[in-house]
């Protein structure tokens, strides 16, 4: 009763939904991304005090 969504209107009912999932599905590559680099920052630091 008194529904505004897409669905009420016939529209498609992942419509509602679609808009806020793409935001954190690309936050999971780019938060592995930083995990990566200073994951390899902290092994190229160790293996410089190492040479040294």
């Amino acid at each position: 009763m008194g529904e505004t969504t897409a669905v009420a209107h016939g529209g498609n009912p992942q419509d509602r939904a679609a808009s806020p999932r793409p935001r954190c599905i690309a936050a999971i590559p780019r938060i592995s991304l930083v995990l990566v680099q200073l994951t390899s920052l902290v092994l190229v630091s160790l293996s410089v005090h190492r040479i040294v």
